[in-house]
């Protein structure tokens, strides 16, 4: 269990990933997307990685965290659907 000064850490460290992910966001708005800055996407998918790692320790041990619109971009089911139909679990127990 998450002590108190770590759960405001860990908090606190949701606050500035989702603060960087609208920066990023607005810089993609402002660019266009025919002069995109090459580094932006992946900057956007790291910052939505960590909100996504924060968000889930955070409800692991029972502190109550909201879903912000910008946190997802609406493509994570749709890859993790593909994928597992391209690539389907292994029974590596099977092998042996």
């Amino acid at each position: 269990m998450l002590d108190a000064d770590e759960v405001h850490k860990q908090q606190e460290r949701l606050v500035i990933h989702r603060r960087n992910l609208a920066e990023l966001l607005r810089q993609k708005a402002l660019q266009g997307s025919f002069n995109v800055n090459l580094a932006l996407p992946s900057e956007i998918f790291n910052q939505r990685s960590e909100i996504t790692k924060l968000k889930t320790i955070l409800r692991q041990h029972g502190i109550s965290v909201s879903d912000h619109p910008d946190d997802d971009d609406g493509t994570k089911n749709v890859f993790s659907s593909v994928t597992s139909v391209i690539f389907p679990p292994m029974n590596f127990s099977r092998l042996s």
